[in-house]
């Protein structure tokens, strides 16, 4: 388990606006292993990147093929950035090749340029070149015309998909879902597979069709969720409709990721996966029961992750830390509830200085919340300087009627003395530093008899 390297250094380089001068003068002397990589599957988007990342991953897997995966960020250890057939990197290979790809930078002296993102990515690229899996899935950091992932030669991309869009990251990607939707669709390019999944801001489809006419396709070379694709919940399950794949329609169950948005994730990596089956004709290998058995065996971390399961309290974390991240949340809670299987059901909630934890909660009392929880815990984040104060929070959430909050002095302590009288769920949510504390805690002093 890798937790901190020396190099790249973890504070990383930001000497004013983005750009990908050095990005690809490093990947120049490492000898462009970006476009050794075959198979370049590109995701953006604010919200389901990661998941959708996931079900595609699973998919290509049981259809027999290998994979290579580039996530960020990571949750507990770096070795969780670099994904092997679903595996996260020894640490051997992991700083083996994190070693070289320092020396061979130190002696053009340009290691130093490098941001935390930029080495690590090319870290990845240099350690996938090598591998040489069958599919190389690669999840956008920050935004995409100027990521550090979006540095492909059109030649290696095979489909790029982009996810939901919503607010966030805005100091950098504008204040308009039009401005932000400019910046992810940079990664689209000429004669991928480019996919735009189910959105809940308008603007987000124009700005993805205009860039596809950009690319000289006159829009043939787009799929739009909702025009090429959709998805429909049935009872125990789901069914993804489209136009372009033979029989135009697969039924399947219920995907094994928790809350309603993870149907649309998972249409979104079926979709992806038909459509390349029929441009590599791999239809043989690529079947119905490949996607099926994937759908229901995909996990992934902090995604309505059930970490404890008590004979009295269940422990979710979901790391959902923007705007559009609310509605998903809200709706798995307001399911939960209405299917009645708790008593009670609690949020803990924290949030880094960054987030505009104003917006959070006038969307939280927006979509009613307070109908179906029974209090909102708020603490600290102890793995992160730079949170907001627990106090703070509960000034926030009362200016916008969330009154039913409590302050937690002591996250340890009170995770690992949970004992509540009747079947409770805490679900911990609002960043993805707090899911990682709140696992490491219970991983390391769980109550006796969990």
């Amino acid at each position: 388990m890798v937790k901190q390297i020396s190099w790249p250094l973890p504070q990383g380089k930001q000497d004013g606006p983005f750009k990908l001068e050095r990005m690809k003068q490093a990947l120049q002397i490492l000898g462009e292993p970006q476009n050794k990589l075959k198979n370049v599957i590109h995701i953006a988007g604010t919200n389901g990147k990661g998941s959708t990342m996931a079900f595609i991953e699973k998919i290509l897997l049981e259809s027999g093929f290998s994979t290579c995966a580039y996530i960020s960020p990571s949750l507990i250890e770096l070795n969780e950035r670099l994904r092997i057939n679903s595996q996260n990197i020894s640490d051997e290979l992991f700083l083996q090749n994190l070693t070289e790809v320092e020396d061979i930078l130190k002696k053009n002296n340009i290691e130093k340029d490098l941001t935390f993102f930029e080495g690590l990515t090319a870290t990845a690229f240099y350690t996938f070149a090598k591998i040489g899996a069958d599919f190389n899935i690669i999840e956008v950091g920050l935004g995409g015309r100027f990521d550090a992932t979006n540095v492909f030669s059109p030649a290696n991309k095979l489909a790029n998909i982009i996810t939901q869009i919503s607010f966030d990251h805005t100091e950098y990607l504008g204040n308009t879902i039009e401005q932000i939707a400019t910046e992810k669709v940079q990664i689209l390019t000429k004669g991928a597979i480019n996919i735009l999944s189910a959105q809940n801001y308008e603007g987000a489809q124009d700005v993805f069709c205009n860039q596809v006419k950009n690319l000289g396709e006159g829009g043939k070379g787009g799929y739009i969720y909702g025009h090429d694709f959709s998805c429909e919940k049935i009872t125990n399950g789901f069914v993804v409709e489209g136009k372009h794949f033979e029989g135009e329609f697969i039924d399947l169950p219920r995907p094994s990721l928790l809350g309603s948005h993870q149907y649309f994730n998972a249409s979104n990596a079926v979709f992806a996966a038909k459509m390349i089956a029929n441009k590599l004709n791999l239809q043989d290998k690529i079947t119905d029961a490949t996607i099926a058995a994937a759908i229901i065996s995909t996990t992934w971390l902090a995604r309505m992750q059930k970490v404890v399961s008590a004979q009295n309290y269940d422990i979710i974390v979901d790391g959902g830390h923007n705007e559009g991240s609310v509605l998903a949340l809200c709706n798995f809670l307001q399911e939960t509830f209405n299917d009645g299987l708790y008593k009670k059901i609690n949020i803990i909630y924290g949030a880094l200085e960054r987030k505009d934890v104003a917006k959070i909660a006038a969307k939280l009392t927006l979509y009613g919340i307070t109908n179906f929880i029974d209090k909102i815990y708020l603490t600290a984040i102890n793995t992160y300087d730079k949170c907001h104060s627990p106090q703070y929070l509960q000034q926030i959430f009362a200016e916008n009627g969330l009154q039913n909050t409590q302050i937690i002095d002591n996250l340890p302590t009170f995770l690992t003395q949970i004992n509540p009288h009747q079947k409770t769920l805490f679900l911990a949510y609002g960043s993805l530093y707090l899911c990682a504390e709140v696992i490491e805690i219970l991983s390391e002093g769980l109550p006796e008899g969990v």
